[in-house]
């Protein structure tokens, strides 16, 4: 597929890694490949879903759920952002790498053999 040339990006689909030219295409695969959740999780389930305990759900007065912060990553997502952020590959690297230098840090010790 060609990239798009006002952008010169190809997009990616984080849930069917289909590769998508421009953000016409992007919208319109959203809409009517991915639009129910029961869908999205079915269509994820082989792709793991890391770093739950650092996702913030903050609530107003009313205590409805506002937005929600991704602790790892620093930023702010709405009630309907957020499961793109978790899925995505961005999320999910900044996860494994996180933990990546926790174990070197514990390993990295010296020990005699």
């Amino acid at each position: 597929m060609n990239e798009d040339s006002s952008s010169g990006l190809l997009y990616e689909c984080v849930i069917c890694d289909e590769k998508l030219a421009n953000l016409e295409e992007v919208n319109l695969h959203l809409s009517s490949t991915h639009h129910e959740p029961v869908e999205l999780l079915r269509n994820t389930a082989h792709k793991p879903i890391v770093g739950l305990d650092l996702i913030i759900e903050y609530r107003d007065d009313l205590n409805e759920i506002k937005e929600f912060e991704c602790t790892l990553c620093s930023l702010f997502f709405s009630t309907h952002t957020i499961f793109w952020h978790v899925i995505s590959s961005f999320h999910k690297e900044k996860f494994f790498v996180s933990v990546a230098v926790t174990v070197f840090r514990f390993t990295s010790k010296n020990y005699s053999f």
